[in-house]
């Protein structure tokens, strides 16, 4: 029987720890967001005013359920261009969603800048 002994050395560790965050940062693609949302409560907050929310993203792919701090409301909502999209007073906002490594994504407006973090996914309507 052969025995073979794991040596980590720091060039090792640097290697692991290098290879453990390719993903972080990631911007997802179509089926990948598709795939994350669809049929599922997406808890989030808004970094820029400080509220909380969540989102069900209703898998006929086209209704979003919003419940915020203040009421209830529904939007329409696609997936395209490697973007997630809202559709709300005739107005289309769509945003990148990011990868961030650590369980939560970020969706990325036009301009680099993340307004809006999503901490929790689970699958159904939670709320």
């Amino acid at each position: 029987m052969i025995v073979t002994k794991l040596v980590a050395t720091p060039l090792t560790m640097v290697f692991l720890m290098a290879a453990s965050s390719v993903f972080a940062g990631e911007k997802l693609d179509d089926a990948k967001i598709k795939a994350l949302i669809t049929g599922k409560t997406v808890h989030g907050e808004n970094t820029k005013r400080n509220t909380k929310f969540m989102i069900y993203f209703d898998k006929d792919g086209k209704t979003a359920i919003r419940k915020g701090p203040k009421k209830t409301r529904t939007a329409q909502y696609s997936i395209k261009n490697n973007m997630q999209c809202f559709q709300r007073k005739k107005k289309e906002r769509c945003a990148s969603i990011q990868d961030n490594g650590d369980g939560t994504y970020s969706r990325i407006n036009n301009k680099g800048k993340s307004i809006v973090k999503w901490t929790k996914v689970e699958d159904g309507k939670k709320f």
